[in-house]
């Protein structure tokens, strides 16, 4: 019988790394929303008429037909949106002092409180065929060297790897003092414990890909030891294509 890729892995004795997206997470987690829907919800809690939505989409449709790109000028229009909302006290957030909350007076964003709360709330699928299926991928602690992953929620941290595994959130932090390459956790689009760390308007993921090379040079220094495995990922999402596309060109054929 021919061996698949995943056979040949287990036989090489190298601990792989995780590249873990968001289907991973909808997968566990109880009505955990995709990027869609995510921008959906963030425009109808500010009107409830989906007009506002729909003016937003069909102007970034005419500018670009690339899904990505209409989904980071979307979270932009939804952060600016959301924020005039909450100042005009049309929306609130039941987040520390409702009349001076010390968030805002830390420069944090209405709209990514917003967000980092969502997030946090979330909560596993209790359906016992998924628990079973989570108490293998628990199994993974100890056969994994290291996770990258862009969700925002804490499932990875707090229900497979507990609290084992480092956790690291910024770009900046992929080459700290304190990381060691083993046993880590690389946030990369933030997350919701840093509500400020988040990426979803179009100048962070801008930002993010002007410094991409960083989350390269760690995915090669990763790799030289380990093989590398994508989970819970299109391999139609833009973002993703950009960050594969330039880890392979630094590669040998």
């Amino acid at each position: 019988m021919k061996k698949n890729v995943l056979d040949l892995i287990a036989e090489s004795g190298k601990m792989p790394i995780l590249f873990i997206g968001a289907g991973i997470s909808k997968r566990y987690l109880y009505h955990y929303p995709d990027w869609d829907t995510l921008l959906k919800d963030s425009f109808r809690i500010i009107d409830s008429d989906t007009f506002l939505y729909q003016k937003y989409y069909d102007q970034l449709k005419r500018r670009t037909s690339s899904p990505f790109e209409i989904n980071a000028g979307l979270g932009s229009y939804a952060e600016e949106e959301y924020n005039n909302a909450f100042f005009d006290r049309k929306v609130t957030l039941k987040v520390g002092n409702s009349k001076s909350p010390d968030w805002l007076k830390r420069g944090i964003s209405p709209y990514r409180m917003y967000l980092s709360q969502r997030f946090k709330k979330m909560h596993v699928n209790r359906n016992p065929e998924l628990q079973a299926e989570l108490e293998k991928f628990r199994l993974l602690k100890n056969k994994v060297s290291a996770v990258i992953t862009t969700n925002y929620d804490c499932f990875l941290e707090k229900e497979v790897f507990n609290s084992d595994f480092s956790v690291f959130i910024n770009q900046s932090d992929l080459f700290s003092a304190n990381s060691y390459n083993i046993a880590e956790i690389y946030k990369i689009h933030g997350c919701c414990t840093d509500a400020n760390s988040l990426v979803i308007t179009k100048d962070d993921y801008d930002k993010f890909n002007s410094s991409r090379k960083l989350i390269i040079a760690k995915m090669l220094t990763l790799f030289a030891e380990s093989p590398l495995i994508f989970m819970g990922y299109s391999f139609t999402d833009e973002n993703v294509q950009n960050i594969i596309s330039d880890f392979i060109g630094c590669l040998t054929p």
